[in-house]
């Protein structure tokens, strides 16, 4: 048996270093959109890399629209060309092609050319757009929808919160019949230049912005890649979404790069680390390939120890502003997985060292939060299974055309996979490390309970609702941990009584609630953040016929670290929790009525 500093030091000497700095590269070079060639091509070379360096590979394909749960994968779509001209009371001001700036044109926006008035508006309050190129911040796909029968020519989106030098990313991600009813182009603009539009506009210049926009739909499907190395009753799965516009290198060519050394690495050393689970990784268009995996039961849930997904890793954080996260699992799925990687990544990167030689965070700062909804960890706990995010947040170059790849950093990057790799290994066969296991996860958890208790006290939070509801999560999981350090067993379990189950696979779509359950209602649930996690994310995934309504709501803001006073959204008529309550009933009885909830 190999000491964890042992199989460190092996995984250094087995990590492929330069192929590192192929893989990066060339996954940028690739305009990734769901959907699109690009992706295709970006997989294809993965595979290749992988089969090549003795790691056999499949891809999955996923058809276009494909119904999948309360969701729909998105059309088949590329980008040929695109390019827009902003006049300012008749002259040229500036110009913006897709060879120079690849997100230029929203994924999936339809074709078009033309040249219109420019004028600032929000499309779902406005009527008078005859004829006119809107600038709008709104959400692309509810702007698109409201379009309809509106007479605009074109949607110009911003966002405030990018990078103001960046051209923004930005996607529709609707049916196909929407799109070709609509047909509007949907282009995208830098945020210094639409500050000056606005400025400018107050004063009564007047822009005209000229486009041109060339797209094509096609049924190419959406890929999801696979690599497995061992073998055994249970599956220990790592996931990074391969898609994002070129060159999207922390988002999240990143993530895909580090997966695709760690399964090398993992695979290089099989002796050493004597795997007795299967350890699979996929590569996937984010969402839509990880709810396909469960939807097809290509993964089942009752055989996976748990699910690690990284998602912008490995970037210079001193260029990015980041912080690398280590986002835990949802409590209630939580067993060894979260306290695994908590270990694995805290001895990798904990590699400083104080005046007197004790060991302090090096270059790259970390630390751990609950769980946070954003990426396909997601999926996995809807699911019923304990899934960990690895991030970066926030990153300087997010979802901009800047989010290059002289961001990252060949030693972060290779750090942060080393974490992969020693995190794979230490939960594939714990019995190997048993003893400390056990001792680390026994504290891991009882320092848990006490970190929500202290958060609760410094954000003047309700100690007595927080620490309570948590207290009952964290003896579950201590004991799920345990079983598997000790027995390697995944005790199953199995609803009882009438408390709701959630049986798609998928998140509640708002899109969905927004067509099907009205604007209001998708306002309710979609003005703060946190509550819109709450009722889309973790009501589907806590509703697994444990819980009532009230108390899964009142465990999913324990887990935020928020107590019943912190609510303060409206909804037909009430104010605050009650507000809260009511929205979520209300959505369980639409999903009754879509065989989502039983």
């Amino acid at each position: 048996m190999y000491s964890i500093s042992q199989l460190i030091e092996i995984a250094r000497r087995k990590y492929p270093y330069s192929l590192q700095r192929k893989i990066l590269g060339t996954l940028t070079s690739f305009h990734r959109i769901q959907g699109s060639k690009g992706l295709w091509d970006a997989v294809g070379f993965l595979k290749n890399v992988l089969e090549e360096n003795g790691v056999g590979a499949k891809i999955y394909r996923v058809e276009n629209e494909e119904e999948l749960g309360l969701i729909n994968a998105p059309p088949g779509w590329d980008l040929k060309y695109g390019e827009i001209i902003v006049y300012e009371d008749g002259e040229k001001i500036a110009q913006y092609n897709t060879i120079e700036h690849p997100t230029l044109v929203a994924a999936h926006s339809p074709k078009g050319g033309g040249r219109s008035k420019l004028v600032h508006a929000e499309i779902m309050k406005s009527s008078q757009l005859e004829g006119k190129a809107v600038l709008t911040k709104e959400r692309a796909s509810m702007a698109y929808i409201a379009s309809e029968n509106k007479g605009l020519e074109l949607i110009v989106w911003y966002s405030p919160e990018r990078n103001p030098l960046g051209v923004p990313y930005t996607g529709l991600f609707l049916p196909k019949k929407i799109l070709d009813k609509i047909g509007i182009p949907v282009v995208t603009l830098p945020y210094k230049m639409v500050s000056r539009i606005l400025s400018k506009i107050s004063m009564g210049v007047e822009y005209e912005i000229e486009w041109n926009v060339d797209t094509e739909y096609s049924s190419i499907g959406l890929p999801v890649l696979e690599a497995c190395i061992g073998d055994g009753e249970y599956d220990i799965i790592a996931t990074a979404h391969i898609c994002h516009p070129m060159p999207g290198a922390h988002d999240n060519a990143s993530g895909s790069t580090a997966l695709a050394t760690a399964i090398i690495t993992l695979n290089n050393m099989l002796r050493q680390i004597s795997p007795n689970t299967r350890i699979c990784f996929y590569w996937i268009p984010e969402h839509i390939g990880t709810i396909a995996l469960f939807k097809r039961r290509i993964v089942k849930p009752d055989k996976i120890i748990g699910a690690i997904n990284y998602d912008m890793v490995g970037s210079i954080q001193s260029i990015t502003g980041s912080t690398l996260h280590i986002i835990r699992s949802l409590l209630y799925n939580a067993g060894a997985i979260t306290p695994i990687v908590n270990l694995a990544l805290n001895t990798i990167l904990r590699n400083g060292r104080t005046f007197h030689g004790q060991p302090s965070i090096g270059t790259i700062r970390f630390d751990e939060m609950p769980y946070d909804a954003g990426s396909d960890h997601d999926i996995f706990v809807i699911n019923g299974v304990e899934a960990v995010m690895v991030n970066e947040w926030p990153s300087k170059y997010y979802h901009t055309d800047l989010d290059m790849p002289s961001t990252l950093g060949e030693r972060e990057l290779s750090l942060v996979a080393l974490g992969l790799v020693l995190s794979v290994a230490l939960a594939s066969n714990p019995r190997l490390y048993k003893d400390g296991l056990m001792n680390y996860v026994k504290n891991y958890y009882g320092h848990l309970t006490t970190w929500y208790g202290m958060e609760a006290v410094s954000r003047n939070k309700d100690y007595g609702f927080i620490t309570s509801l948590i207290s009952r999560l964290v003896s579950k999981a201590l004991q799920k941990a345990l079983d598997w350090i000790e027995k390697q067993v995944l005790k199953e379990y199995k609803a009882s009584g009438n408390a709701p189950v959630y049986t798609s696979s998928s998140y509640i779509s708002s899109l969905k609630i927004a067509s099907e359950l009205g604007i209001d209602t998708y306002k309710a649930i979609t003005k703060d953040p946190k509550i819109s996690q709450i009722i889309l994310l973790m009501f589907p995934a806590l509703a697994k016929g444990e819980f009532e309504i009230p108390t899964i709501i009142d465990i999913s803001l324990a887990e935020l670290v928020l107590s019943p006073n912190d609510v303060k959204i409206e909804y037909k008529g009430l104010k605050g929790y009650s507000a809260l309550r009511k929205l979520v009933t209300d959505i369980a009885e639409w999903l009754k009525s879509k065989n989502a909830l039983k």
